[in-house]
């Protein structure tokens, strides 16, 4: 971890801190327990707090060491990121989390389904209760 930690810093030291800054990075996790990798973990720890929040990604799949498999992973993320700035107000809550959905678990419309969800169980719990 040592060495990964400090090949990540000299190459941050080799761009710059403010280039560093709008580093995007993505994890490839092939396993359900990828969410803690060590290289998730080493790429957190030397990167910007505020950009890692919105910029270090984890990506379930089983891309082995096929690089242009990963770097055509992140750049569709970094596209669609890129379209959600475009598109979404990222001063409000809703508008950071519709950004951060595009690259993320947690579906975009996560949150409309689960409101319909609730909305069809109470229909029903209605429609079964009135027979």
């Amino acid at each position: 971890m040592r060495a990964v930690v400090s090949l990540l810093e000299q190459w941050r030291d080799k761009i710059g801190e403010e280039r560093w800054k709008t580093l995007s990075a993505v994890v490839i996790a092939p396993y359900t327990i990828g969410s803690e990798t060590p290289n998730l973990q080493a790429l957190r720890f030397v990167m910007d707090k505020e950009s890692a929040k919105d910029r270090l990604i984890v990506v379930g799949g089983d891309y082995g060491k096929e690089v242009d498999k990963a770097i055509s992973v992140l750049a569709r993320l970094a596209v669609d990121r890129h379209a959600a700035r475009s598109v979404f107000d990222k001063t409000t809550h809703e508008g950071a989390k519709g950004i951060r959905s595009l690259s993320s678990k947690r579906d975009f419309m996560a949150d409309t389904t689960e409101l319909i969800l609730k909305k069809i169980a109470a229909e029903r719990k209605t429609s079964n209760q009135n027979k």
